[in-house]
């Protein structure tokens, strides 16, 4: 499969199998739109990493609150 692009700025992606038809002289043997395609794609990536960028959201505001403890604290210690 290879990618082509056409049409205006943004251009459409089109996907195709070529060779067959460059080496052979033989028609395409497939030819199918992009944009379709790559949202189906991009749905099944979101919903395959979505518990881990819970988790990595989980983590980042665990991170956030122990940093604001720890700046906390140390103003504690310099009003001391």
């Amino acid at each position: 499969m290879t990618v082509t692009y056409s049409g205006r700025t943004p251009a459409q992606r089109v996907y195709r199998c070529d060779h067959p038809n460059f080496m052979l002289g033989q028609p395409r043997c497939l030819t199918f739109g992009g944009s379709r395609v790559e949202a189906a794609l991009a749905r099944e990536l979101l919903r395959a990493v979505e518990p881990m960028a819970i988790e990595a959201a989980l983590e980042a505001e665990r991170m956030r609150m122990e940093s604001q403890d720890e700046r906390r604290r140390a103003l504690e210690l310099e009003l001391q």
